[in-house]
């Protein structure tokens, strides 16, 4: 059996990579809640102190307040070319045709729900909304939660959950999100099965309780049906690449974070915010590199992407916008990465015959650990608990490794490799397939 190490991958940076300011024609201060764009010209944010909405059709250079209902905060807000969609701290739905300049009540229904949380347009008929069953009294009023669809732009938004769990998300539109009109994750608050995360498959009719522990889980998303992110409140993240069914946790440098958003046809690629920081990943969360800004402390609330270059930052009291987001590139290795996390990812191809690769990434030692180089065994196991043979068994610093690991010797089945770094342990199945 033949084993290589194939590569170590390092640091990353960036080339041109430039937030700018764009805050021409906004008050001076203000709570972010909410920003969608067009493109790299037009933007909507929605803030609050007092609640507002402004509109950019020039790139920021200039923002006209638009003539939004007085006093209701606009919690989450939608833009499709002139059409304009909000979930309101009022319980309502509300509509533009027209830009902003004029607005109708799509939805509401005070007997329900007093606070709409998501408002996601597929199209311009297609959408999903959600509201907080009684917000704030979850122990009473324990559900279900409002789950609303249209199919026709909203003239009539239908209500389609039928079960019975938490009434509340217990925040705005951070702990839901949809990929399409069927498919969606919800982490659920209040009622008799608090903090757990939910998958429907059906447009919300029925939903089913995924294994991710998610007392802590502050944030999730999703890039497709298969691949999302979960963000707890303690400096760590989950990631799964099966919908739901496994997920992985690791340490991160993010910590109450406030957005994830995956770069438009590379789901590698995921940025984050929190109050302090921009983060980048180029390899789904793994690890993490912290973005320049020119604020000298973040507050970023929303990120929203209008293509694979060009993307939008809302934060308390500032809008950023990135005409020229960069592509990762790979460089020496003295670049200043801190990478996060032990981790053990699924060989690829598997099944296989007879060569696959496993990656695995050992973190960036901590303040006072020294040099971090760390004795690593990674180990093949048939299905007995047998051991096979040994793949790695030597000391290695920070990085992340790729070992190519031949079965030509070995017949078809399922096999287990397990990765040991001191305290942590990981075991994975492969199949060989003869």
């Amino acid at each position: 059996m033949k084993v290589i190490i194939l590569i170590v991958l390092f640091a990353f940076s960036f080339c041109n990579a430039q937030w700018e300011q764009k805050n021409n024609g906004l008050p001076s201060s203000w709570l972010g809640f909410s920003i969608d764009a067009n493109d790299t010209s037009t933007a909507i944010i929605s803030v609050s102190g007092p609640s507002a909405l402004y509109k950019t059709t020039d790139g920021g250079d200039s923002w006209l307040q638009l003539p939004s209902p007085v006093g209701e905060l606009i919690v989450d807000v939608e833009m499709l070319d002139e059409k304009i969609w909000g979930a309101t701290d009022w319980g309502r739905i509300i509509y533009s045709a027209d830009g902003g300049k004029k607005w109708s009540v799509q939805f509401v229904d005070s007997s329900i729900t007093d606070f709409m949380n998501y408002v996601e347009m597929f199209d311009e008929n297609n959408g999903v909304a959600m509201g907080d069953v009684y917000a704030g009294n979850p122990t009473n009023n324990p559900g279900p939660a409002l789950f609303l669809k249209t199919t026709d732009g909203g003239t009539n938004w239908v209500s389609v959950n039928n079960s019975a769990f938490g009434g509340i998300s217990g925040d705005t539109w951070r702990r839901l999100d949809f990929v399409s009109m069927n498919i969606g994750y919800f982490r659920e608050s209040g009622g008799d099965n608090s903090d757990k995360l939910y998958k429907t498959t059906d447009g919300c009719v029925t939903w089913t309780s995924l294994p991710l522990s998610a007392s802590q889980v502050v944030l999730i998303k999703f890039y497709d049906e298969q691949t999302g992110i979960a963000s707890y409140s303690n400096n760590y993240i989950s990631r799964t690449s099966d919908g739901g069914l496994n997920w992985e946790t690791f340490t991160s440098p993010i910590g109450w974070g406030n957005d994830f958003e995956y770069q438009p046809g590379a789901p590698s690629n995921i940025w984050a915010v929190d109050k302090n920081n921009l983060y980048f990943s180029s390899n789904m969360g793994l690890s993490w590199v912290t973005e320049e800004t020119p604020l000298s402390q973040l507050k970023g609330r929303d990120l929203v992407f209008t293509s694979d270059k060009s993307a939008w930052l809302l934060c308390d009291g500032a809008v950023l916008r990135n005409v020229n987001v960069s592509k990762i590139v790979t460089t020496g290795e003295n670049t200043a990465e801190i990478i996060w996390g032990y981790s053990l990812e699924q060989n690829y191809p598997n099944p296989f015959n007879p060569t696959t690769n496993i990656k695995f990434t050992l973190p960036s030692p901590s303040q006072g650990e020294g040099p971090g180089v760390r004795s690593v065994t990674l180990k093949v196991y048939d299905l007995l608990g047998r051991e096979i043979t040994t793949l790695v068994n030597k000391e290695l610093a920070a990085g992340s490794y790729v070992v190519n690991f031949d079965a030509k010797d070995l017949g078809s089945g399922i096999y287990f490799y397990k990765l040991n770094v001191g305290s942590f342990s990981q075991t994975k199945k492969m199949i060989v397939l003869k």
